[in-house]
């Protein structure tokens, strides 16, 4: 900051001396603070000839059948979980964000027993809704109803 001062000497009028110093360590600390939140999104620099980026393969194409299949599976399934009876739905919806058990209980203020018979209604309605296949991919990795 002294030296910051140093070099603005010339830039000095002879007047509020102490506005003068504090402008300088005002700016000297929004800049501290600025590089400090740049600093996060700073990344390596490599050579475009470097063996590692060099045989970087291009993302595969996506096939536009499976994407648009993909998309109507979950249509059919947003479909049939607003269906479910309000008492299934909510603690579905709730276990397919992630929380587990004992939190749906807590949070629909209803028994762990209550939560997991619930669960099993509604997961037995959708296999029979989607069929037994599609509503196992459907509800196996939780992501279908947050996509």
């Amino acid at each position: 900051m002294f030296l910051r001062f140093y070099n603005a000497m010339d830039e000095y009028r002879g007047e509020a001396e102490w506005a003068f110093l504090e402008t300088i360590a005002r700016t000297v600390a929004f800049n501290y603070i600025r590089a400090s939140g740049t600093a996060k999104r700073s990344a390596q620099t490599v050579d475009i000839d470097h063996p590692d980026v060099a045989n970087v393969a291009a993302p595969p194409i996506p096939d536009y059948a499976e994407v648009e299949e993909a998309a109507l599976r979950r249509k059919r399934l947003y479909t049939a979980i607003a269906n479910l009876p309000e008492s299934q739905r909510l603690p579905l919806q709730l276990w397919l964000e992630g929380f587990k058990y004992d939190h749906i209980a807590a949070a629909l203020q209803i028994s762990l027993a209550a939560v997991k018979s619930r669960l099993h209604d509604a997961k037995k309605h959708l296999a029979e809704d989607l069929g037994l296949d599609e509503a196992r991919a459907a509800l196996a990795g939780r992501e279908a109803v947050g996509s």
